[in-house]
């Protein structure tokens, strides 16, 4: 369901009551500061304004006082389906002292619980979250699923492998139908005469969950443009697994970034790491994510949020589906430092919306550091859209980092896909 509210800013009687009611607004703004527009700044609003975020590294724990309000508590969890009621439900918490016996499970998840929040995007590059639903703010996207507000969703917090579970240990790819070779072995299809989508789709509901959809995706990017309070996730938080070798080989199996003590640090001095962001591992790089709820055709986005009933792709009917006004920026042919982000698209009919649209002629200073590419598609034949980057794309990985030209049927050893699952 998308909503309309357009650039209204939220009025200042909102923020008065939030007072009597003892609610939280936290967020953030960005502003382009530099002598030409070269330096984003961010500023952090409202209750975030005097909290402590820093990362943590393979070696160093960070600071997080985040941690300790909604909707920033995230947990970690162990979860099993249940197949009565056809969901994952929580054995244990990272916390409780069964957990370890719930991870040895050969059928249990390691999921991210996510609680229930609210947002509103006054402006582009402005994003207030609270855990309370303040009049004129809008329900998470992740969590609002066909009329009805979920208390939690939980996000894998590994990649699935090919059984479709979240585990650590296990390879750092999803491949439908079989594995790579050794190094400088790859191996694509684009002309399977079974979607991969459809496999995705069918494979991950046998076990109560779904393919993470693009409206959870940018639920955590809103969490973390307040938490970080900077577009440059990368050189903040961690660039990930990106400079590794073009084969399956690059590809770090779960588990790489198990050693953070927090739920979210990295390593900012290479690029052949992984990184942990709100507890979930490798979010952006070491594979590129399928993602659902969310196609390409004719340069423009298609959205779809009811992830419980997708079954296909737009036709020429368009039910369900919602073209965003916004355009995709094209492509700058061979030039990858061209493809960076100089600006991210605001859509009135879907204001959580993030994707790189027709920007300025800034300098590579100027521009957000991820990228985004396509290849115009048809609503008969919808490109898939992929996220984040992978092993052999260097440093234009990122949690904006976009891909938009992959057939319905496209697999290879860097494509991954990250599960999800509602209460």
């Amino acid at each position: 369901m998308a909503f309309s509210i357009g650039n209204t800013a939220a009025p200042e009687s909102v923020y008065k009551a939030i007072d009597a009611i003892s609610a939280k607004i936290f967020g953030a703004k960005f502003y382009k500061n530099g002598s030409n527009g070269s330096q984003w700044a961010g500023e952090r609003l409202y209750s975030a304004k005097n909290l402590q975020f820093t990362p943590s590294t393979f070696t160093t724990t960070g600071v997080d006082e985040f941690c300790k309000y909604a909707p920033f508590n995230e947990k970690i969890c162990a979860t099993k389906y249940n197949s009565t009621t056809g969901k994952q439900e929580v054995m244990a918490y990272s916390t409780d002292k069964d957990y370890a016996t719930a991870v040895a499970d050969a059928e249990s998840n390691i999921m991210v619980e996510f609680p229930k929040f609210w947002y509103l995007r006054p402006s582009k590059y402005e994003f207030l979250v609270s855990d309370s639903p303040i009049e004129g703010f809008l329900p998470s996207p992740m969590h609002y699923r066909n009329g009805v507000m979920h208390d939690k969703v939980y996000i894998s917090k590994y990649e699935a492998n090919h059984l479709y579970y979240s585990k650590s240990g296990q390879r750092g790819t999803y491949q439908w139908q079989g594995e790579s070779g050794g190094s400088g072995t790859t191996w694509w299809s684009e002309s399977s005469s079974v979607q991969t989508s459809q496999i995705h789709r069918t494979e991950a509901r046998k076990k109560g969950m779904y393919v993470m959809d693009y409206a959870a995706y940018c639920a955590i990017l809103m969490l973390g443009l307040v938490k970080y309070n900077t577009l440059n996730w990368k050189t903040f938080i961690g660039y990930g697994n990106c400079r590794s070798a073009t084969s399956s080989s690059g590809v770090l199996s779960t588990g790489a970034g198990d050693t953070i003590t927090t739920l979210d640090g990295g390593s900012t001095t290479d690029q052949t790491h992984a990184i942990v962001s709100f507890g979930i591992e490798n979010l952006w790089a070491n594979t590129w994510k399928s993602c659902e709820g969310i196609c390409q055709a004719g340069g423009y986005l298609y959205i779809n949020t009811d992830i419980e009933n997708l079954t296909n792709w737009p036709d020429s009917s368009m039910t369900g589906w919602t073209k965003c006004g916004a355009a995709i920026n094209a492509n700058v042919t061979n030039d990858w430092a061209q493809n960076l982000i100089a600006d991210i698209a605001y859509s009135s009919d879907f204001p959580w919306a993030m994707w790189r649209i027709a920007g300025t002629t800034d300098s590579a200073a100027a521009k957000i550091p991820d990228a985004g590419w396509y290849v115009a598609g048809t609503t008969s034949a919808p490109k898939k859209i992929y996220l984040g980057g992978s092993a052999n794309n260097s440093s234009y990985v990122g949690p904006f980092t976009f891909d938009a030209d992959g057939a319905l049927a496209n697999a290879n050893w860097n494509n991954g896909v990250r599960l999800l699952a509602l209460d």
